[in-house]
């Protein structure tokens, strides 16, 4: 410990002490700090200086331990929400739906798989119908799919209202699960978690579903503007087959992906039973989706020749 007498060199008065203080904590007046490089308050002869120049190191210092303390009541907050168990569960359900959108999207071209072989026959389709005057039938057909797409639109609000009111009613839920043996006890929170999941799919099958629709309805607008079979020379008759049928084919991929959201959803449904149910739950979706798109008998009829054997 440095000592000074009177605070100069020298000198030797037990009460001025040296304390390490940052640069920018030098705030008082004291002569001797007249350096704003040096790193100690040297010899500051006001105890009461001293005092403050302690307790401004000490707030200034970083609060490592509360730092840590925040972050491991954030990870226990986090952790009593959403059990690892629920963690890893709702990990695959996402692995799986987002993986298999991608899967389908990314194969569907060039490939054996039925939207592109739906693909084809609506090429031929949008050929035929410059070949016809009367194109009533084509837009019926059209306007079909227009009220399908209607009908799980207003289906799905009608969902997405009854999940946001029943959060108000989570503990009458649980009350309800209660005493089935099989179903996993829950917390509110993580009940709560789950059922903004259950919202958070079918906002997204509502936003596909209606974004479908548009398409159809621009789809109707191409229609009308077809060279009739007459207009041999329309500049726009070569591009018509093929721009027609791909926004045909847009518009009932965005149907796909929405319905495609039901199916994870009633997959979502299994983790109010138990985190492993909503695995096995998600990877039998996967299953039934790939064996639809890539494996079935309707594939089969549609894209090769029917020998009778496809028959159920």
């Amino acid at each position: 410990m440095m000592v000074e007498k009177g605070g100069f060199p020298g000198s030797m008065t037990p009460w001025r002490r040296v304390f390490a203080v940052p640069p920018a904590l030098t705030f008082h007046s004291c002569r001797f700090h007249a350096n704003p490089a040096s790193h100690k308050c040297v010899y500051c002869p006001d105890p009461t200086m001293r005092r403050r120049i302690q307790r401004r190191r000490l707030e200034s210092t970083p609060n490592d331990t509360l730092l840590t303390q925040k972050r491991t009541t954030m990870a226990f907050s986090l952790t009593s929400i959403l059990p690892l168990p629920d963690m890893l569960a709702l990990g695959w359900f996402f692995l799986c739906w987002v993986g298999y959108a991608y899967y389908a999207d990314q194969r569907r071209w060039g490939t054996r798989e039925l939207a592109s072989v739906l693909h084809a026959y609506r090429l031929r389709w949008m050929t035929r119908v410059l070949e016809r005057e009367n194109r009533i039938a084509d837009t019926v057909v059209l306007q079909t799919v227009m009220r399908s797409d209607n009908l799980f639109i207003t289906t799905t609000l009608f969902i997405i209202a009854g999940l946001i009111s029943s959060l108000g009613a989570v503990d009458r839920v649980q009350a309800m699960v209660s005493g089935i043996g099989f179903i996993a006890v829950s917390s509110r929170e993580t009940v709560e978690l789950r059922i903004l999941v259950l919202i958070g799919i079918f906002v997204f099958a509502f936003f596909k579903f209606t974004w479908s629709l548009r398409q159809f309805n621009f789809t109707l607008m191409l229609f009308a503007s077809a060279p009739m079979p007459a207009e041999k020379d329309a500049p726009d008759r070569a591009d018509f087959a093929p721009r027609a049928a791909m926004m045909v084919t847009h518009g009932f991929a965005s149907f796909n992906r929405g319905l495609r959201a039901y199916f994870f959803g009633l997959a979502a449904l299994a983790w109010f039973i138990q985190p492993w149910a909503l695995v096995l739950a998600s990877s039998w979706v996967v299953a039934v989706l790939y064996w639809r798109d890539s494996r079935s008998a309707t594939l089969a009829t549609l894209a090769g020749p029917v020998t009778g054997k496809e028959l159920p």
